[in-house]
Order: structure tokens, then sequence, then C-alpha cells
């Protein structure tokens, strides 16, 4: 049996009866996740990107940069302007 992260939509289901659209549970705490070890029927209810970008050890700034535009993009309003990167070290 495949394991797929599927889109909003199912329709490729019908098409291919031996793929599931399975998820790993996930436990939240204080804005931590922890995979709890059991696979469920059905996609995530959300993304859980930045989490786990932190998991992987990705560098803070990276992770708080991605929070500030998570934040504006889900924000209502709709002339979203984000702040410039920051400069790259060498």
């Amino acid at each position: 049996m495949a394991v797929c992260q599927a889109s909003k939509s199912h329709a490729w289901l019908s098409h291919l009866p031996r793929i599931r659209n399975l998820s790993v549970a996930v436990k939240e705490w204080n804005d931590e996740i922890v995979f709890v070890r059991r696979v469920i029927p059905g996609a995530a209810d959300r993304s859980y990107g930045i989490q786990v970008a932190r998991l992987a050890g990705l560098p803070l700034t990276v992770i708080d940069r991605a929070k500030t535009i998570l934040g504006k993009l889900e924000s209502d309003d709709t002339a979203v302007t984000l702040p410039a990167a920051p400069a790259a070290k060498p």
C-alpha cells in the first residue's frame, strides 16, 4: 500500500484503488509537535512545515522568517508586503 499526503482534491483515488491517503498522528503542545508513531487514515488537519523545520534543525532565523511570512499570508490583509530577506552571509 502506498502512503501519500494528498492535496484537497482526491479525485485520483477512484482511478488508483490501491492508494490510500494516510498521515502520521501528531500531538501539539506549546507550538511544538510530537509524532505519536501512529499512521491514521486521511490527510493531516493542517501543515506542520515550520514545526518540522524546527525539528530538522534549521536555523532559528529561518524559522522566525517563515512564521512572519505565514502570518502575513494567513491574515485578512489582501495587500501583503513581505519584509526583505536578510542578506546572506558569505
